[in-house]
């Protein structure tokens, strides 16, 4: 019978089975075309999945003229509220508990010219009150007993204090603040909290003129509400709001169906300034969303809201695609980002062959170097010398540099070259003619290293790794420059754009990542491009604002841009191949520590690696190139601690993810994804096979953090039996067998 291999692990599990002879094994299997790849339509937003707030409604509690800065998609724009105090609250009907009480003539008090000036809002409208039976009075009432956190009142001709009381719902009076001569003219505040209080009392022993009584509840609120015109399903809001230092005591995220009854999904950091994530799970249906700021007690506070986007529960990535068989193996998808001499500060050909690329091949088909425009050429506008640098003279920048020779060796090694030609060492401002140059450098690259008139040592070339200082428009001309000149000299070089993105076309207008797919790949250059380049990491981040790295699964990693990527991809160009030429997990190992926010544990990074390589697999992924291939010899920060093995200082000390890999490779190098099985909270479950699509392994694993160490049993049903069952981790090379 056919052996199946089962892996499991906690984490990471694969395992071996036999199948039944009568089963049907084969899944349909498909082809990539290496030619044309042909949309109906071009559509360059086909990646983004709206917000479910474009074309919303939105609302707030002041500053309205300012609120829709909220939803314009632009995180530099923002609503600012009005100062709640200390008079922004008075005509404030969700906030004042006296506003407008005069009209509804149950004021009582001693004789008053025009009862209703003093609950209308305004400080400058006012009444006067007489003096009856010794006394100077008025007693206004709330709508119904509410809880009372302050009373404010502004009198004029004072000529004795006037006393403030509560009154609670059986009568009992407490006092609350004595309004003095002092503040005859002024609008004074008298905080003090009490329950159940139904009318609010002002008693002097003179004639006074009243200007304005206003009470609160609570400390008052600014707010801005999106009303999303229809009962939608809500899974993941995005906000991005700010409460000044200590201007908030509390903010909080709502969302409700009808407008007035309302639900908390959220306690935010008021003082947060960073773009915050909000699963609301399990998702609930909602037509308003409402981010409001409790205002601390202080004159003049101001409270901001940036942006407020919602999903359903996929969130701004979408829904996984239908799986379907890759026809790429995990050997040949599987390949590491180098650098000319592996960092031994000197040429291949001088390294020993098990350095190096003869070292990184036993987990990789493929390396991916960044080769520097500005090592070839010391002007952006001149050509490479190719022939000086075959004489052994090195090129115009680098009287040592000898491509051939290092990329020979790597293809010694059984390692394909892919070039990430880094173009962004030169400004904008040197280049004079931007596509002339980069065709002349794209056609004489494509005339030294390609298989027709070369020495085919190049498979693939990138126009730029992430030249994104670059605006879209100055990109679009190296790119086409460069994909002509590549693609009308010789064809075998296959063409990339540099790593791009069709998740977020905001990144063009803010921030340092000017990346979008829709602005730097047109129509008319789409057809020099063989394949497309993302770089995906696993990151999020916290409310604190702190980046730290996640688990592979984890719903709202930046790692799942892959899924608007492949969205772009099946609607303009089906069909073709999605390099993911950078990604990973930096960690400690080797002997190195590794410090910084985004570090996670040597074990997560040998654990992640797995799981990552197979999510990759099942979504179709053509190429996957781990960055880094060593730790960098710099102190711990964002990518120095990447490699699967420590630096070259250190000596090249194997990391668990490295015995991860080798081990994947013993076991599924020469499988390819076939099914998904389970893909849920509990457990992931693939099917790998051969190239034929019949079933040769099942991979499962759990879909958590390495810190959960909690083990869950699942039940599937095959008409496979296991045969052998080994678990991955990073600390063998094999895996360690454990029992069917």
């Amino acid at each position: 019978m056919t052996k199946v291999i089962f892996i499991l692990t906690f984490f990471l599990l694969l395992a071996s089975c036999s199948s039944s002879p009568e089963v049907q094994t084969g899944y349909d299997i498909v082809k990539v075309s290496e030619t044309s790849y042909r949309a109906k339509s071009w559509n360059p937003d086909a990646g983004v999945i709206p917000s479910l707030t474009e074309n919303a409604r939105v609302s707030s509690s002041s500053n309205t003229k300012n609120a829709a800065a909220v939803l314009d998609e632009n995180t530099q724009t923002n609503w600012q509220s009005d100062a709640p105090f200390p008079s922004g609250f008075l005509n404030r009907s969700d906030l004042n508990l006296l506003l407008n009480a005069g009209k509804n003539g149950k004021i009582k008090s001693s004789p008053i010219d025009d009862i209703t000036n003093i609950t209308d809002g305004h400080e400058q409208s006012s009444a006067k009150v007489s003096v009856e039976n010794g006394q100077a009075w008025v007693q206004i009432p709330f709508t119904k007993t509410s809880d009372l956190y302050t009373v404010a009142v502004r009198c004029y001709e004072l000529k004795a204090p006037i006393k403030i009381v509560a009154i609670d719902k059986n009568g009992k009076s407490t006092k609350v603040g004595d309004y003095l001569l002092f503040n005859a003219s002024k609008l004074a505040r008298f905080s003090k909290p009490l329950r159940n209080i139904k009318a609010i009392k002002l008693i002097s022993k003179q004639a006074f003129g009243l200007q304005e009584v206003a009470a609160l509840a609570d400390l008052p609120t600014e707010s801005v509400t999106v009303d999303l015109g229809a009962i939608k399903t809500v899974g993941w809001i995005d906000t991005r709001h700010w409460a000044g230092l200590d201007m908030a005591k509390s903010t909080q995220l709502l969302i409700s169906k009808d407008g007035n009854n309302w639900n908390k999904v959220a306690d935010l950091e008021p003082g947060n300034l960073n773009r915050v994530t909000t699963l609301v799970s399990p998702a609930q249906r909602a037509r308003y969303i409402k981010v409001e700021h409790s205002v601390n007690d202080n004159d003049w506070n101001k409270v901001f809201v940036w942006e407020i986007d919602a999903y359903d529960e996929y969130g701004p990535y979408g829904e996984m695609p239908p799986a379907k068989m890759n026809p790429v193996s995990m050997n040949d998808m599987m390949g590491v980002n180098g650098i000319w001499g592996w960092g031994y500060s000197k040429s291949s050909t001088e390294i020993g062959p098990k350095e190096g690329a003869g070292y990184y091949n036993q987990i990789s088909s493929h390396a991916r170097n960044y080769h520097f425009l500005n090592w070839d050429v010391v002007d952006p506008d001149d050509t490479p010398d190719y022939k000086q640098m075959v004489s052994g003279k090195g090129t115009a920048a680098q009287w040592w540099l000898n491509w051939d020779t290092e990329y020979a060796e790597w293809r010694k090694a059984g390692i394909s070259v892919q070039t990430s030609i880094k173009i962004a060492d030169f400004a904008a401002n040197r280049w004079n003619d931007p596509y002339k140059a980069a065709y002349g450098y794209g056609s004489t690259f494509a005339k030294h290293f390609g298989r027709a008139e070369g020495n085919g040592l190049v498979e693939y070339l990138e126009v730029g790794n992430e030249p994104w200082a670059y605006e879209a428009d100055f990109y679009l001309k190296v790119l086409e420059g460069m994909a002509r000149g590549v693609k009308e000299t010789d064809r075998s070089i296959k063409v990339l754009p540099c790593a791009l993105q069709a998740a977020f076309p905001q990144h063009e207008t803010e921030g340092a990542f000017k990346n979008y797919i829709g602005a730097r790949l047109t129509e008319n250059i789409a057809p020099f491009i063989d394949a497309l380049n993302v770089h995906h990491y696993s990151y999020i981040k916290r409310n604190d604002g702190i980046r730290i790295s996640v688990h592979p699964e984890h719903p709202y990693t930046e790692l799942r841009v892959i899924l608007n990527d492949i969205r772009f991809r099946d609607h303009n160009l089906p069909g073709m191949p999605i390099f993911v030429s950078e990604w990973g997990w930096d960690s400690d190992g080797g002997g190195e520590p590794c410090t910084h926010s985004e570090c996670v544990s040597a074990r997560a990074q040998a654990l992640y690696a797995v799981r990552g390589a197979m999510l990759f697999a099942r979504l179709g992924v053509s190429r996957l190139t781990w960055f880094f291939y060593a730790n960098e010899e710099k102190e711990s920060s964002v990518f120095t601690r990447s490699g699967l093995t420590s630096s070259p200082r250190s000596g090249y000390i194997p990391k668990p993810s490295l015995l991860a890999f080798k081990a994947m490779k013993h076991h599924l190098g020469n499988s390819h994804f076939l099914k998904v099985l389970q893909e849920d909270d509990q457990a992931w479950v693939y099917m790998m096979g051969d190239n034929n699509g019949n079933p040769t392994h099942m991979v499962a694993w759990r879909p958590v953090s390495e810190t959960n160490k909690q083990q869950t049993r699942i039940q599937l049903y095959t008409s496979y039996q296991a045969a052998s069952a080994h678990i991955i981790e990073g600390s063998s090379s094999i895996g360690q067998k454990v029992d069917t």
